[in-house]
């Protein structure tokens, strides 16, 4: 006849039963470590299969803990565990890595409960791992991206105080002496008049300052009409993406005697407004690498409308990027290419080979999702 104490040893029996399933399928791995050498393990659930290891390859000890944790991380792991257990500790959490039994290294995070005898020894420690390699690699791409971002806020600003410089002495060289060369004419006409020598019939010398004058003022006008389309081409706005890329490719080998063809397809697929600023933006930083850098002879360009996306293709036949430099975070040109593209749902594509040249590509969607904060991106 079964007993009150045989019922409660059935329904403890069961709760531990329980108990063990929830660990078994829980994504922690549970352990309870032996303070000796070697850190024996008592216990262990069976979710440790995600290392490829089973739960009697750590109580047998044919696997032990400090076996596979990665050296560097052991030996630092050892002393923190050491100095926290000497000063009394009840509870700590550490984070390191191991390595699983197909040789892949993964990050694992813990949190332990120190376990004494009545003495207060140390006998045992019993903890909870979990696996946290996705989000480190999470922390570590956000790390590089606010170091690029730094680095790339910190080449803008240094770009736009340049620019500024550049304008700034422009109009000083040429606006500022046009202007004081007019108020100089200006002056000597005055007095010509105030003394009365028009009325004499002394007109030539009169008439040929003031054809100076008009030569001094048309002169002008071109290096207005040259600064205001180096800081944004009215051809851009005017006639669209085609003629404004047809416009740099003529410009850019005019200046650097670098041959320039293009093929240009979007046909009645014409960008909006950001799309085309972006797409001219990057052609512009691709000339600038050009020059700089590639050793190129030739460019091709081509920037059509397929399969849903815009596409910018521009190809040198320079001595080719490095698959280094394609990907550096110094590389700021490029890191602003790729950022002036996500800012309108884009991407870029940077190859090279070397000898041969390099391509960079860039596709935007044709129905793209306008962003939020897309007017910030002109």
């Amino acid at each position: 006849m079964e007993t009150e104490l045989d019922k409660e040893l059935a329904n403890l029996r069961a709760r531990i039963s329980e108990l063990e399933t929830v660990i078994n399928i829980s994504p922690a791995m549970t352990f309870r470590w032996r303070v000796a050498d070697g850190w024996p393990v008592e216990f262990a659930s069976e979710s440790v299969s995600q290392l490829g290891y089973s739960a009697d390859d750590f109580v047998s000890g044919r696997v032990s803990w400090p076996g596979i944790t990665l050296p560097e991380d052991c030996a630092r792991l050892e002393k923190e565990v050491g100095d926290i257990l000497a000063a009394g500790g009840s509870e700590f959490h550490n984070e390191y890595r191991l390595i699983t039994k197909s040789g892949e290294v993964r990050w694992i995070a813990d949190r332990n409960r120190v376990i004494r005898d009545r003495d207060g020894n140390v006998t045992h420690i019993q903890g909870v791992a979990m696996d946290i390699t996705e989000r480190r690699e999470t922390e570590s791409e956000l790390k590089g991206s606010q170091k690029m971002l730094r680095s790339l806020a910190k080449h803008l600003q240094s770009a736009v105080e340049e620019e500024r410089t550049r304008v700034s002495r422009q109009v000083h060289d040429d606006l500022g002496q046009a202007l004081t060369g007019l108020r100089m004419d200006l002056a000597w006409l005055a007095r010509r008049l105030q003394s009365g020598e028009s009325a004499g019939g002394n007109c030539d010398e009169i008439l040929e300052k003031v054809d100076q004058m008009f030569e001094l003022i048309d002169s002008t006008a071109v290096s207005v009409r040259e600064l205001c389309t180096e800081l944004r081409p009215g051809i851009l706005d005017d006639l669209g993406l085609e003629a404004a890329v047809e416009w740099g490719c003529e410009r850019f080998s005019e200046r650097t005697g670098i041959e320039c063809v293009h093929r240009l397809r979007l046909h009645e697929n014409q960008p909006d407004d950001l799309v085309a600023t972006a797409f001219f933006r990057i052609l512009q930083e691709c000339f600038t690498n050009i020059f700089r850098h590639a050793a190129a002879q030739s460019v091709s360009i081509q920037l059509n409308a397929q399969n849903g996306m815009y596409v910018l293709v521009v190809k040198d036949d320079g001595k080719g990027i490095t698959e280094e430099d394609a990907n550096s975070q110094q590389s700021i040109g490029l890191i602003g290419m790729r950022e002036r593209a996500h800012a309108v749902g884009g991407e870029i594509q940077v190859c090279g080979e070397e000898g041969r040249g390099t391509t960079v590509t860039a596709t935007v969607p044709i129905q793209r999702i306008p962003a939020a904060d897309e007017e910030s991106c002109l």
